[in-house]
């Protein structure tokens, strides 16, 4: 069958707002991985990415004419759905539009609700369901009854009722999974660029996903639909696919974007040692982690091992706020484990939330004298965001602690929208507080003579070009 699976299209303006030359450009990688799966299986497949306009993507659909047209979108594009579902239907008339992603796993009978032309959306992990699908409606002639038999979607009946399917099952042994096929984005490594805060990684760089699922419940994320075991390809894998994107793409550095690739200290030894033994330490690589894990012997064996940055959910400097977002974490330790990761040989770099729950003058100046006293290389910020499937998504939740002044899910990008305002801060407040924690962190001295040691970088030159501008056109 001839397949076109879609992100949304989003500009870099829509995602980032004033800092759109600031942002990463990242794959979609879970449309990737479906693509390079359905190819095995004989499936003739396309790919298009967010960066696209919906018209080009219009006339891809006009020139490919698939059978099925499958669309994935975060909260944010949500509100895109209705314009691209009825583009598609008439760019290809004939082909079956489906749905899946971040919003329409929490809310697939809504979606389909709301959408008419969607002929299923698709609830979790994608990799059983969607060729079980595939093999239902092959060749369009299928009764809406035979999609009973296909887990983890929820469909029309001859009726027009709306029925959900049994969970697709979550994949334990994620070694059985293909290598992603990068190949099937054009350019795809010249495209996909990552943040300001790895200016000085070499590229082409890699972008690894090598675990799911989360055991935490921080009120700020809504991500259980991949289940609260952490799952993780195994190191034996992960080398393998480290391996061969060396040998076909030449990659310099890789970003791995798992949000606990360093929680499991077993599993990481085990890379580790593998990583040296296969000569694959000489590539610089970065990386996510949690504080309660981090000490110093463990961040040396990471350095050694070749990552050079890793990036941690601190939040907010502040105890009051920590405890309202559910992290499960201390300032304290917090300060511990990044002063850990500097002794070990590695920069850490610190993701913070401003205007959470709670948020005061006073909290918002706890984070900021956190900041300037941690051992931070970089920061970045984004504004508190009530996401769906998030504790803060309720009303009677968020309630005691602030207002929802925005309810358009388009501005819920965190980076630039400001959808919800704690009691006693305007959303001037909130935007003052968050120019002037870059600039005291940013243009210190300190920073400056940090940055000398890339000057003869020119990856670097090239990000401090976007860099100059982004701080120009963000005020």
């Amino acid at each position: 069958m001839d397949i076109l699976l879609c992100d949304i299209p989003m500009s870099a303006e829509a995602k980032f707002g004033r800092f759109r030359h600031l942002g990463s450009a990242s794959p979609p990688y879970n449309i990737l991985l479906l693509g390079t799966i359905l190819t095995r299986r004989g499936h003739n497949v396309r790919l298009t990415t967010e960066d696209q306009s919906l018209e080009e993507v219009a006339g891809l659909a006009r020139e490919f004419n698939p059978q099925v047209i499958g669309a994935t979108f975060m909260t944010m594009g949500y509100p895109r759905l209705k314009a691209f579902t009825q583009t598609m239907k008439r760019a290809a008339p004939k082909a079956l539009l489906i749905a899946g992603g971040y919003h329409a796993s929490i809310y697939p009978e809504a979606v389909l609700a709301t959408h008419p032309l969607l002929t299923a959306v698709f609830k979790g992990e994608s990799e059983i369901s969607l060729p079980q699908f595939l093999d239902v409606t092959k060749g369009g002639a299928f009764a809406p009854s035979d999609l009973r038999e296909v887990p983890g979607i929820a469909f029309r009946t001859e009726a027009g009722a709306i029925e959900t399917t049994l969970p697709a099952p979550l994949i334990d042994d994620l070694d059985t999974l293909p290598f992603p096929d990068y190949d099937l984005i054009p350019d795809f490594f010249e495209r996909f660029r990552p943040a300001v805060t790895r200016h000085y990684f070499r590229t082409p760089q890699a972008y690894f996903l090598t675990g799911r699922g989360c055991p935490y419940s921080c009120h700020f994320c809504g991500r259980l639909i991949l289940g609260r075991k952490i799952r993780q390809n195994s190191p034996d894998y992960t080398v393998a696919l480290i391996e061969h994107a060396r040998k076909r793409h030449h990659i310099r550095s890789m970003l791995f974007a798992d949000e606990f690739f360093t929680v499991n200290k077993k599993t990481m030894r085990a890379l580790t040692a593998l990583l040296h033994k296969h000569d694959l330490h000489t590539i610089d690589w970065s990386c996510n982690g949690r504080v309660n894990v981090m000490d110093e012997d463990y961040a040396r064996m990471l350095s050694q091992a070749g990552c050079r940055q890793i990036g941690f959910g601190i939040e907010s400097g502040s105890q009051k706020i920590l405890d309202l977002l559910n992290k499960n974490d201390t300032v304290e330790a917090q300060a511990k484990a990044l002063q850990a990761a500097v002794a070990g040989g590695i920069e850490a770099y610190g993701s913070f939330i401003i205007g959470s729950p709670g948020e005061t003058r006073e909290t918002l100046e706890e984070t900021h004298r956190f900041v300037l006293d941690a051992p931070l290389a970089y920061i970045s910020t984004c504004f508190f965001t009530p996401l769906p499937g998030s504790y803060y998504w309720n009303p009677e939740a968020y309630a005691p602690y602030g207002t929802l002044i925005d309810d358009n899910l388009e501005n819920y990008n965190t980076f630039s929208g400001i959808p919800f305002l704690p009691h006693g801060l305007g959303r001037d407040d909130l935007l003052a507080f968050q120019r002037r924690l870059y600039r005291d962190f940013y243009l210190r001295p300190s920073r400056f003579l940090a940055e000398f040691r890339h000057i003869a970088n020119p990856t670097s030159w090239r990000y401090a070009i976007r860099i100059a501008q982004g701080l120009v056109l963000a005020g």
